[in-house]
């Protein structure tokens, strides 16, 4: 069988129609304990303390990338989260982007966390870039009460996750070729 040239695993039938094949790896009880430990050995002081945490499904891998059930992937990325908040960290906002049932839900009670934290939940890929533009104009602008308040460490992530966004739009794009 041909193998994807983007990623290493075989062309199926969503590339034979122009769409890439995600691998299905969610690891946010990671992506969190990621965020604390770099934000608390960084040599930066800022401001606020704030974790944005995105993705297109629930926890389903362990901090060794072992499989895991659904029970078990909301357990680890709660107690992540709640060791980030007893570790400094002042919020963590959720960024979902659903398709996955029950995603919501999952990213409001074992990711969101501390005073002032929300879940911003996309529809899309496609709607990501443009959500993500409208929290950091409502955050740095301090227009909108539709998303909370926030200030320049929310603004510095919320801008990371901007440009990954269009990096990441941008391999869709290219990968719609293969």
């Amino acid at each position: 069988m041909e193998r994807c040239p983007h990623r290493d695993h075989p062309v199926d039938a969503d590339h034979q129609r122009g769409r890439c094949h995600r691998l299905r790896q969610s690891h946010l009880a990671r992506a969190i304990k990621f965020g604390t430990n770099s934000i608390n050995t960084n040599n930066y002081d800022g401001l606020r303390q704030v974790i944005d945490v995105s993705g297109d499904g629930a926890t389903n891998r362990d901090l060794n990338g072992n499989t895991i059930s659904f029970a078990a992937g909301a357990t680890l990325t709660a107690a992540e989260r709640d060791a980030a908040l007893a570790a400094g960290i002042e919020r963590i906002n959720g960024l979902p982007i659903l398709g996955e049932p029950d995603l919501l839900a999952f990213y409001q009670n074992n990711v969101q966390g501390g005073a002032n934290s929300f879940t911003l939940a996309v529809n899309s890929f496609d709607d990501f870039a443009p959500a993500i533009e409208r929290k950091l104009t409502a955050e740095i602008t301090n227009t909108s009460t539709s998303v909370p308040e926030g200030g320049p460490g929310v603004a510095m992530t919320g801008l990371m996750l901007l440009g990954l966004a269009r990096v990441h739009r941008k391999m869709v794009l290219r990968r719609k070729s293969c």
